[in-house]
């Protein structure tokens, strides 16, 4: 019936850029705004990105229309429901998703051409760095929640007096 289901979306700074060395910084693209930056990600990245996809510019922020697909795959990891051969083959398969887009977009506006990306995949020099990092990060995140719970029970024991 002509009818279409649209996304709007205010688009921010990339959550890795703040992390990125100056090095690299400077080989990033120039985008107009946000919201250009991940619209022409998606057309070089999706294989089939949404035919209705436009960055538009209000009020000094910078927005995300696209119109949303009829049907869309969506994966729901319930505890208990999911074990870890299911997770480990759902990380594989995200893996190549990831990768196959990587691909996709190679050699468009600047980006690593496909040799560079096979090389930095081969390449296994950059794993223990994450691998690490990994579990550094973790070991933050359970300091966090064990913050987090001794804060929420003593808030929930102020409340509880008053």
């Amino acid at each position: 019936h002509n009818n279409y289901l649209l996304d709007f979306k205010q688009q921010t700074v990339s959550a890795v850029e703040p992390y990125l060395s100056p090095a690299l910084s400077d080989k990033q693209p120039i985008w107009n705004n946000q919201a250009t930056r991940v619209m022409r990600v998606q057309q070089l990245v999706q294989s089939a990105p949404p035919a209705l996809l436009a960055a538009i510019d209000l009020e000094d922020r910078s927005y995300l229309l696209r119109e949303l697909q009829p049907t869309q795959d969506k994966i729901e990891l319930k505890i208990g429901k999911i074990d870890l051969p299911q997770l480990t083959h759902l990380v594989k398969v995200m893996g190549q998703i990831t990768a196959f887009a990587h691909l996709h977009g190679s050699g468009k506006s600047g980006a690593a051409i496909a040799d560079e990306l096979m090389y930095f995949g081969t390449n296994l020099n950059w794993q223990q760095d994450l691998l690490n990092y990994a579990s550094n990060y973790a070991q933050q995140v359970e300091l966090d929640y064990q913050v987090f719970c001794s804060l929420y029970i003593k808030i929930r024991g102020d409340v509880k007096k008053t």
